[in-house]
């Protein structure tokens, strides 16, 4: 049995063709419609390596094509440059405009990049905002940071969305093979390292990966670690720092400080440290509510030991002061505690302002 496939254009058919033995001097030709099953195969194979939303490469598309570039480099002894990009506030555009418009806006930018790209590079969405391009050919970083500059450029005109202009810039996050990694996974995962860095920076720049960059990335991440560890074993304490008027020597308020004591060695971090951490994990809130009663309890104690404390100075961070119930929680620790709203004073960091 012989079976082939044949294209009929005129009629935007696919026919299977198989020729079979039916006999001494005869051949049994049968003639199948497969254009419905080899629609549904192509459909299939375009969902597991493109894009749904955008029609780019998807993950794993990407995975294969930065190999493919990873060996056609080695072989002629160039770079190839992986820049991670993450739009700069795009949930606000989800939450204020809707998912309709953030979809559009997706659709808009991955035109823009592919407009400004070159063919051979490969311009992928690995998942929401996120989108990474590979170009190959690169001789040193300089051509790596000219490609970056270009891309953020691309992001400075307007878009418009459902007759509404849309600003939006982004930050990128750049790794170099073989220079920072010789595995496709690590040279994706070094360039999102960088990618939060400029983040960090300010946003709307680029960032190189750096070896330095990942011993810090493990150490903050066993720091978090630790930190959990110490909220649920208790490890946390306050300190309490009188404040002096310099001219009388009167004691004219007290401040409360969030110390860790850990046992493990773990070097001792400042209050600003531990609350940039515990922003960064979500357990800020938790800390946050902890030292709140922590300190109104002790309040308490000084005024029933017949001592007359002045105003507490309680640290809020940006996270709590915009947290919704902070109001219920304030006159929670107040009233458990038999204490006057004016006892106490909440302040906020200049970051947080």
């Amino acid at each position: 049995t012989v079976s082939v496939e044949k294209e009929l254009p005129g009629l935007d058919k696919v026919v299977e063709i198989s020729v079979a033995p039916a006999g001494k001097s005869r051949l049994a030709i049968i003639f199948s419609d497969v254009t419905e099953h080899r629609a549904a195969e192509r459909q299939v194979q375009q969902l597991a390596s493109f894009d749904f939303l955008t029609g780019l490469p998807n993950r794993a598309l990407l995975n294969d094509r930065l190999k493919q570039a990873m060996l056609a480099c080695s072989r002629r002894e160039c770079k190839v440059a992986v820049f991670f990009l993450d739009l700069d506030h795009f949930k606000a555009v989800n939450d204020s405009l809707g998912h309709g418009v953030g979809d559009l806006l997706l659709q808009a930018v991955a035109e823009r990049l592919e407009n400004g790209m070159r063919q051979s590079d490969t311009i992928a969405r690995t998942g929401g905002d996120e989108f990474v391009i590979v170009t190959m050919g690169l001789h040193d970083e300089l051509n790596a940071s000219l490609v970056a500059a270009a891309i953020l450029r691309s992001l400075d005109e307007p878009f418009w969305i459902a007759d509404r202009e849309i600003f939006v810039s982004g930050s990128l996050g750049i790794s170099i093979y073989p220079d920072d990694a010789e595995d496709a996974s690590e040279l994706l995962k070094n360039a999102d390292m960088a990618m939060y860095v400029a983040k960090e920076q300010g946003r709307n720049r680029y960032h190189y990966y750096s070896k330095q960059l990942q011993e810090r990335a493990i150490e903050r991440l066993e720091i978090e670690t630790a930190l959990r560890h110490a909220v649920a074993d208790n490890l946390l304490s306050l300190a309490y720092q009188p404040q002096f008027d310099a001219r009388t020597g009167t004691v004219i308020g007290i401040e409360a400080l969030l110390r860790w004591n850990n046992p493990n060695g773990t070097p001792c971090l400042s209050p600003l440290q531990i609350i940039s951490i515990a922003e960064k994990n979500g357990l800020i809130i938790p800390i946050g509510e902890w030292v709140l009663h922590t300190a109104c309890r002790q309040l308490r104690q000084w005024c029933h030991a017949g001592l007359k404390p002045p105003r507490l100075a309680i640290n809020l961070s940006a996270v709590q002061f915009e947290q919704v119930g902070l109001l219920q929680v304030v006159a929670e620790a107040l009233q458990q505690n038999d204490l006057s709203p004016d006892s106490i004073e909440l302040e906020l960091t200049e970051s947080a302002i």
